[in-house]
């Protein structure tokens, strides 16, 4: 078995198989909120995690893992600020912010929360029987509506720079982290080891124990992951919301 782990591994550093994530952000494309809270001390997010969707259909991937942890950073946070379970679209997000058959870059998924809105998965599945299908244009109506709907939330985000063990954990006080790491090093009793891989994935990280690093992902049957301490994190991202106006339409 583990000999067929290193088989996998090694096949995927030679194709360099991308997930979806094409880059993090640009030095100019910084949000940092004002003022930030510590909502976790103990930098666990257990028992705030959003309820697991997949961005891989029978027809093929998506390639919108930055979408999909972005919104289930959100999602966490606002089970533990206010105890409410929201379910955003990930479809129109990922259709909305650009994302193509290569990816998505994770600024432009957080810049277009606030340019361009969002709806609820209830007015936008995520379904569609081809990825045409997933991804086709979204009418006008729904677009209006998440326009409409930025009034509700405000949105901060800043990126953890340079990135080490100290700043992670003391990042992960505020919010679960949005982050990009190589999908994945050969695992050994559980734990994914270190891999120079090229970054290509985008996950949320949500905590940490003794043998490393907690990570939420999108794929069935691999939702839970853990990595080793010293796994390489290319990007980082904190996040913050808060709630501003009433109920969604």
């Amino acid at each position: 078995m583990r000999l067929l782990y290193k088989l996998l591994w090694l096949w995927r550093l030679k194709t360099k198989k991308n997930f979806g994530y094409l880059g993090g952000f640009k030095k100019k494309e910084f949000k940092v909120g004002d003022v930030w809270e510590v909502l976790q001390p103990s930098g666990q997010w257990d028992l705030y995690l959003p309820e697991y969707e997949y961005q891989r259909f029978s027809w093929g991937d998506t390639m919108a893992c930055v979408t999909f942890s972005f919104l289930n950073c959100l999602e966490t946070l606002l089970k533990r600020k206010y105890n409410e379970q929201w379910d955003f679209s990930d479809r129109f997000t990922a259709k909305v912010s650009g994302t193509t058959k290569n990816g998505n870059w994770m600024y432009k998924v957080a810049s277009s929360w606030n340019m361009d809105g969002f709806l609820s998965f209830l007015h936008w599945r995520n379904e569609g029987l081809t990825w045409d299908e997933f991804y086709k244009e979204i009418p006008q109506e729904k677009k209006a509506l998440a326009f409409a709907n930025r009034k509700h939330f405000e949105l901060g985000y800043d990126w953890i720079d340079p990135i080490t063990t100290a700043k992670l954990k003391e990042a992960l006080e505020y919010s679960p982290l949005w982050i990009a790491i190589c999908a994945y090093g050969h695992k050994v009793n559980g734990v994914y080891q270190r891999t120079d891989g090229s970054i290509n994935h985008c996950v949320m990280l949500y905590g940490y124990d003794e043998r490393g690093w907690k990570i939420y992902d999108h794929y069935l049957g691999n939702e839970y992951r853990i990595l080793a301490p010293d796994y390489i994190i290319g990007t980082a991202c904190r996040l913050k919301i808060t709630k501003t106006y009433g109920k969604l339409n």
